[in-house]
């Protein structure tokens, strides 16, 4: 994934400040990376095969994941296979467009 100067900077602020260990700094980069990623736009290549689905990723971007699977990177295996490109929400995304009493209505 491509670094974003936003993304850069905060773990620059992180690694300036104050921890009491090493072990902390660590656990705290990760957190904050991870919390960066799920905000991001993120692609899956879907594939189909032989009546399988597998997920192939994540991408940041569309055109990246059209071209790995049109070099070659993935290969369906069954006789039928079918490839599909498809972006990932983030749970902020997912919010924008549904009412959240909604989305999980199991009955």
């Amino acid at each position: 994934m491509r670094t974003r100067k936003k993304e850069l900077d905060a773990i620059v602020r992180l690694l300036e400040s104050e921890h009491e260990d090493v072990e902390d700094l660590a656990e705290a980069i990760w957190k904050l990376v991870d919390e960066q990623r799920r905000d991001r736009e993120m692609w899956v290549v879907a594939v189909r095969m032989d009546g399988m689905n597998f997920l192939y990723g994540t991408y940041d971007s569309e055109a990246t994941a059209k071209k790995d699977v049109e070099n070659g990177n993935i290969k369906g295996v069954g006789l039928d296979n079918k490839f599909m490109l498809m972006k990932l929400l983030s749970p902020s995304e997912i919010f924008k467009s549904y009412e959240p009493a909604t989305l999980f209505d199991f009955r």
